[in-house]
């Protein structure tokens, strides 16, 4: 399988080719994997015709963000919700 890398002044973009398997299993390349902190657990998102996979994120309490979000007002989940689209940060 071969990586793919693009460059540019404002990011770096890596790309692989994986299978998906007749149950719709994916395997994370061990590089991204370790890269990006994953554990047992990935937050997978639909936007557009893309779907991004990334490390799960929880709150410092422990519970999940959209309990959180279910229970602050207005301000606090507009903040949230900008949090929420912000690329994962590497470890």
């Amino acid at each position: 399988m071969a990586y793919f890398s693009l460059d540019n002044e404002n990011s770096s973009v890596e790309r692989k080719i994986i299978s998906i398997s007749s149950k719709r299993q994916i395997t994370i390349p061990q590089k991204y994997f370790d890269a990006l902190g994953f554990d047992n657990e990935a937050e997978c998102v639909l936007k557009g015709d893309s779907i991004i996979i990334r490390p799960l994120r929880q709150s410092c309490s422990g519970e999940f963000d959209e309990q959180i979000l279910a229970d602050c007002n207005n301000e606090c989940e507009k903040c949230v919700l900008e949090w929420l689209q912000q690329p994962a940060e590497e470890e």
